[in-house]
Parts: C-alpha cells; structure tokens; sequence
C-alpha cells in the first residue's frame, strides 16, 4: 500500500488506472453490470423453468403418443385378422394405416421439437455459468473497492489527520529549540542590548530592535552576515543534536565574517572553540583569522589558474 501523504496522491492499480477517481468510476460501472447480469439470470432461469415444464408436457406426450402407437398396432393387428374374416374392412384398415402416419408424423415432430429444446437448454445453461463468473467477478470488484474505500477513509479521515497533528507538535518542538540555539548564538556576536532577534514559525530569522521589528534593509553589512553565521551554526548544532551519524562533523564555512568589525572578528575565535567540531573548513579573506587556524591555504589565479600553497611550508 502506498504511502499517503495528501488526499490527491496519485497510485496505479494492476488493471492500468493512474487516479483513484476513475478507478472508482470503473468498479461503479462493474456494479451496474453485476445489478444487470442478476437480472438477466433472473429472466434465464424463468426462461429455463419454462422450457423445463415445456420439455416434461412434450415427454409426457410423446409417451401418450407412443401408447397410441402401440394401440394403434394393436388395433391395427386385430383388424388385419378381422380382414382375413372380412373382406369388408379395406377401409377401416386404410383410415388406421391413415392415422398410424399422422401419429408418427407427431412423434417425429416431437422428437425434433425436444431435440432443439434440449440444445437451447444447453445454451442457457451456458449462459448461466458464464454470467454466474461474471457475476463472482463482479463481486469481487465490489468487495476491492469496499476494501480500499475503506482504506481511502481511514487514511483521509483518521491517518492524515493524526500524523498532521503529530508533525505539527515536533515542529513546535524543532522550532522552539532552534529558537534557542539561535539566539545564543546571535547574542555572542552582536552584544548590543537593545537588539535580539527570533526564529518564527516558518523558521526565518526576524531581528528587532526595542520590541520593533526591523526590515532587513536597515541591516548593517556585519548584522546581516551575524544573522546568516548564526542562522549556519544553530543549524549545524541542531543537526548534532539530533543525528548520531554527526556527532563528530566536518563544518565548512564560506566567508562567514563579511563585514564584521575587528571586536567581531576577535570573538569567531571563541566561537570556533565553543563549536568543538573535529575539523572546520574556513574561506575567507580576513588575515586576522590565520591566527585561529592549524593549518592555512592561500589560493591565487594567474592566467585563469588557481593555485594553492600552504602558508609557512
């Protein structure tokens, strides 16, 4: 089963339908057919019924004229004898011969009448175990789609919801501790007091000042780079909070001081030792900074080339 994660989330079926709309207007279709094909069985067995009481007046009539028949030749040998004692009885013998012709003309006309009727009767019992499977078919159908009506119900109405509600409160949760994480981290690099800033829900930074919230147009070149370095370490915090894998971590930082004054760029180094990352990755154009690094890299290009040296090698 797929997983849901909104009402509109699309799945294939192994009949080739793309949506769950037109699936459903399939198997409603089915049920049309199996609310036709039972009526039609009702009528076949009608049908059958009949043919079944006609079949038994035909057999019973065929024994009544086989009676006949055997009368017929009875009587038919009485007068042969009663001829042979009378030469007066030639034409009582040719009305009998007359009738004993008819009577045979019946019986084969019945006989006929009851062979087609048995080879129909065939023929709906074949229409009958056919539309019997139809009929299981469609059954079949409609217990699928009660069953993934069902389902559809329970993930819309009761799944979605709980899980809405439940990504909701950890989100609170994530949020609030970022919150916390970044205003630490705002504090240690802008001390102004008459300054703080906060994560909203959406977790975008707002900064204010005196309870005022200010537009990040009226940002300084070093508060706007405060922001984003503490935006970066609270995320780089969280996520060694949370997953096990990043406990110890490689953080990689681009041109993290742009515009800090040299007091903010006094106190990166505090900040570095405060991360306590195994390895920190640091780009930059500000010389002050090899003074916080083990190990420093100069990059220069010439005709299109960059060129790496370590510094003091």
């Amino acid at each position: 089963m797929p997983a849901a994660d909104d009402k509109n989330q699309s799945f294939v079926t192994e009949e080739g339908f793309s949506d769950r709309e037109s699936y459903l207007r399939a198997l409603q279709s089915k049920l049309v057919s199996y609310q036709n094909v039972q009526q039609d069985i009702a009528r076949l067995q009608n049908e059958i019924a009949e043919k079944e009481t006609k079949i038994k007046e035909d057999t019973s009539a065929k024994n009544d004229l086989f009676f006949e028949i055997r009368e017929a030749e009875k009587e038919h040998t009485e007068k042969m004898t009663e001829l042979e004692m009378f030469a007066d009885v030639t034409q009582k013998i040719q009305d009998l011969q007359q009738r004993m012709r008819q009577v045979g003309d019946q019986k084969m006309k019945l006989e006929r009448e009851s062979g087609a009727t048995e080879t129909y009767l065939k023929e709906l019992y074949k229409t009958k175990d056919r539309l019997t499977r139809e009929i299981d078919a469609a059954q079949q159908y409609k217990d699928r789609y009660t069953r993934l009506n069902n389902y559809h119900t329970w993930l819309t109405d009761f799944f979605i919801t709980v899980m809405g509600v439940i990504e909701k409160q950890v989100m609170i949760s994530i949020q609030q501790n970022f919150n916390e994480i970044y205003q630490r981290w705002f504090s240690k690099m802008i001390e102004d007091p008459t300054k703080s800033s906060r994560i909203d829900e959406d977790f975008t930074p707002l900064v204010e000042q005196d309870g005022v919230l200010l537009p990040t147009d009226y940002f300084s070149g070093g508060e706007k780079t405060s922001v984003a370095l503490a935006y970066r370490l609270t995320l780089n915090t969280l996520m060694r909070q949370e997953t096990e894998s990043l406990k110890s971590n490689l953080l990689i930082l681009d041109e993290p001081t742009d515009g800090f004054s040299r007091a903010q760029l006094d106190k990166i180094g505090q900040i570095f030792r405060e991360i306590d990352s195994q390895q920190i990755i640091l780009v930059s154009h500000e010389q002050e900074l090899e003074s916080f690094a083990d190990n420093t890299f100069r990059v220069t290009k010439e005709v299109g080339m960059s060129y790496v040296s370590k510094v003091g090698s």
